[in-house]
């Protein structure tokens, strides 16, 4: 008999027992207090606030989702997520998050947003294998290390100072990768990533790109506000559609002549003064030429390119002089 009783009483001990994220809810401390009244808020209307006889319901909601969307909510700790590796998709950008431990046994995480948060350890996302799409831009960056055991992502936005991007170069899944304003002057080691389809690098220091000729599954480069002046490596990406080149010290673009796939190009405030040899593009349908210095003969917009307006002969020799400073 009193065997039978302590069976039950255990029994009814593990039923009833507080799970930790209860005990964590019902004795929050100030930061996972405010962590707490931001979910409420979020997913039970802006006039709620937490109490703590909401605990179960909040653990139950928790349980069931598999996506949270927390941006712009002035958090600082994510303590309360810790419990709920269920969840697949994780949106907490610009709050005021500096600690990434909570989220180390969300295993089953795919997309995580952590943009504009002052993060500087990236050590807890190594173990978040199965991630596919990142955004950890914050200017406090600068060790990216941890990323490299990453190798499911897809999908990779990166804004940090003085980072060393090396360590993606194993990271062969990649297809969209933003690394602007990074101080970069390096980026040979993206050559090795030959399924990128989109890669911005705007607003670095680089000025050589002959490096990456591996990249023929580009579909869209942003490579503005850097010190390039070579372009030639580019003609190899026949894929590609969306191309911007500006502020860049760029004149020779007949490289982009040979690209037929363009159908968006962007070379504001370069050095170029012609942009004839682009007529074969016939599937452009947007130049921007903001700021150049264009020559009477050349085309000064998409209009006065496809209606042949040229400094060459339809030969491909290059007009009189009197032809090309007439403009005719």
């Amino acid at each position: 008999m009193k065997r039978y009783l302590l069976i039950v009483l255990i029994f009814f001990n593990v039923i009833h027992a507080k799970s930790e994220f209860l005990k964590l809810c019902e004795s929050p401390t100030p930061s996972q207090l405010h962590t707490l009244d931001a979910l409420i808020k979020q997913y039970d209307g802006e006039d709620k606030t937490f109490e703590k006889k909401n605990c179960k319901n909040i653990e139950a909601f928790l349980k069931k989702q598999k996506y949270i969307i927390l941006s712009d909510r002035n958090i600082t700790d994510l303590t309360p997520f810790q419990y709920f590796n269920n969840l697949n998709d994780l949106s907490l950008n610009r709050n005021n998050i500096t600690d990434l431990t909570p989220l180390l046994k969300l295993v089953n995480l795919k997309e995580l947003r952590l943009d504009d948060n002052p993060i500087t350890d990236l050590t807890p996302l190594s173990n978040l294998i199965n991630l596919e799409d990142l955004d950890i831009g914050n200017k406090e960056l600068q060790d990216i290390s941890p990323l490299k055991n990453l190798t499911n992502l897809k999908t990779l936005f990166l804004i940090g100072t003085n980072i060393d991007i090396s360590y993606l170069e194993d990271l062969h899944k990649l297809e969209f990768l933003a690394i602007h304003n990074n101080n970069l002057n390096d980026i040979c080691s993206l050559n090795k990533l030959s399924n990128l389809k989109r890669l911005s690098s705007s607003s670095n220091n680089i000025k050589d790109i002959s490096c990456l000729d591996k990249l023929v599954n580009l579909t869209h480069l942003d490579l503005a506000y850097n010190e390039i002046s070579n372009i030639k490596v580019i003609e190899n990406y026949r894929n590609l559609r969306i191309l911007t080149l500006s502020s860049n010290p760029i004149e020779d673009i007949k490289p982009l002549s040979k690209i037929d796939s363009l159908v968006n190009i962007h070379l504001n405030n370069t050095i170029v003064d012609d942009i004839s040899l682009l007529s074969s593009l016939s599937k452009l349908k947007s130049i921007n030429l903001y700021g150049l210095n264009l020559k009477y003969c050349s085309p000064k917009n998409l209009e006065e390119l496809k209606a042949g307006k040229s400094c060459y002969e339809k030969d491909g020799t290059l007009k009189p002089f009197w032809k090309r400073w007439l403009g005719i």
